[in-house]
């Protein structure tokens, strides 16, 4: 499988568990407790004599800041953030929301009494923050302590000037200046917050670590990040323990009873085949979690549905060689007595050499089955790939269908495009069994040779028997177009 050039989590993370999820949980939090605070502020300022309307005024913008931590929150939960945007967003919520609240609160209640509640708000702060957010204990510091710093400049800045009577045991009643007093009260209690915070967030962050450590890894291999899914399993980029070889990882997450019979098969069969066409397969397993895995050969390029997205309708000496050499790996399928049911141009994929460009290999045989057997009255596959037998007889899997299958890709690889499009399955189904083809050469700007096109051709034949009888006879077939058409194969 190919590797994508952004990273990806190796695990989708949940929307609950994951790293902006639990950002997000960090956000309705505080989205609370802005409220709380910010109700706990209008009733100090009603109890001390103001209006209505001035205990109201008090407690607007602390809502305001409320509403819009709780719409950030939601929106977390709904989108997938990058690494750097969810530490923006950690460190301005961290930073501004106590920069807000040391500018709207009035930190003064009377001459003795010191209001508390600023120093209260950015402490349970700090600390929801750590216990969620995940962050090493080092960044967890320098936010606490940049976070402290508004509300201490707050208090300060309101006890200016003032005399505060400090009542100290043995020492009796004495007056001090409040600024130097409140100083260092909310540096000790900043200092204080800012220990057990980096306390708590390095233990939250070391016990995150182990277990995703565990969770990445399956047996041997050690998960780096996600490739790609499909209706087996979900395939991730993989190192091998000892190897240090990258590898692409299949793992069904729990399987099922029939779900687990089927990926077995589905290794099994892969495992069997040799072919250079083919994907490898190295090893395969089963975790104590009861997840079940396999690991196979990582291949380096698109597949051929996302080459020609890209590109468009290839040169049909390209198309001849991809050809002949899905037709190989085929070939061996069929000798051991295996078809592999889903030939598409998504179950290929370009592998490059230096001395080979357009190198592929045939890969996911999860719907393979002995030829002779299929799966009762279900049809699998492709529906834009489906022979017409495979439609008429679903519980039959034939050699011949796979041809089929190589002929669609032939056309889409010629064209751009498969030789049907409908806008239902029964459309599509109907088009299969009944719809004469139209040629390739009609759809693409560039001609194609007759040779190669009557090849495509005699592959999409609705009548199993009018298709060459084998994948090797089919090989031949592309070998003589080399010869009596200058198809070039290589």
């Amino acid at each position: 499988m190919r590797a994508p050039a952004a990273p990806l989590s190796v695990f989708r993370e949940e929307k609950v568990a994951g790293p902006a999820g639990r950002l997000a949980s960090y956000l309705l939090v505080m989205a609370l407790t802005s409220g709380f605070f910010g109700a706990l502020q209008a009733a100090s300022t009603w109890t001390l004599g103001a209006a209505p309307g001035g205990a109201l005024s008090a407690l607007a913008p602390q809502l305001l800041v409320s509403l819009l931590l709780l719409a950030g929150g939601l929106w977390l939960r709904a989108t997938a953030l990058g690494r750097r945007a969810r530490h923006t967003i950690d460190a301005l919520v961290t930073l501004l929301l106590p920069a807000l609240g040391a500018a709207m609160l009035t930190v003064k209640t009377s001459r003795d009494v010191v209001d508390a509640v600023p120093l209260l708000g950015v402490s349970l702060q700090v600390v929801t923050r750590a216990a969620l957010v995940r962050s090493a204990w080092q960044r967890t510091a320098w936010l606490t302590l940049v976070a402290f710093m508004p509300t201490t400049a707050a208090l300060t800045h309101a006890y200016a000037g003032e005399l505060l009577a400090v009542d100290h045991p043995g020492a009796g009643r004495w007056e001090a200046r409040g600024d130097t007093i409140l100083f260092a009260i909310a540096s000790s209690w900043a200092v204080a917050f800012t220990l057990a915070a980096s306390t708590v967030s390095g233990i939250m962050y070391g016990i995150r670590r182990r277990l995703a450590a565990q969770k990445e890894r399956l047996g041997r291999y050690t998960l780096r990040r996600e490739l790609g899914r499909g209706g087996m399993g979900t395939v991730y980029l993989a190192r091998h323990a000892m190897l240090r070889r990258p590898t692409a990882v299949k793992v069904v997450r729990q399987p099922g009873a029939e779900r687990l019979r089927a990926f077995e098969a589905e290794v099994q069969h892969t495992a069997s085949l040799r072919h250079p066409n083919t994907i490898q397969v190295y090893d395969y397993g089963r975790t104590e979690a009861g997840d079940f895995y396999y690991a196979m050969e990582l291949v380096e390029g698109p597949t051929l549905e996302a080459l020609v997205a890209r590109e468009g309708p290839q040169p049909e000496a390209r198309v001849a060689r991809m050809l002949d050499q899905v037709l190989a790996s085929l070939g061996e399928a069929h000798g051991q007595g295996l078809v592999h049911r889903d030939v598409k141009a998504g179950n290929v994929m370009l592998a490059p050499l230096p001395d080979d460009p357009d190198r592929v290999k045939v890969l996911d045989f999860g719907l393979v089955a002995a030829a002779g057997e299929g799966a009762g009255a279900a049809v699998v596959g492709t529906p834009l790939y489906l022979a017409p037998e495979r439609i008429l007889a679903p519980d039959l899997a034939e050699p011949s269908s796979d041809l089929y299958a190589v002929g669609v890709l032939a056309y889409v690889l010629l064209t751009g495009a498969p030789p049907f499009l409908a806008s239902s399955v029964v459309a599509l189904c109907a088009a299969h069994l009944h719809a004469p083809v139209e040629p390739p050469s009609r759809r693409r700007r560039a001609p194609v040779s007759p040779g190669l096109e009557t090849f495509v051709l005699e592959l999409l034949d609705k009548r199993a028997a009018a298709r060459p009888a084998s994948a090797h006879a089919a090989r031949r077939r592309l070998a003589e177009l080399h010869h009596e058409h200058g198809v070039h194969l290589g």
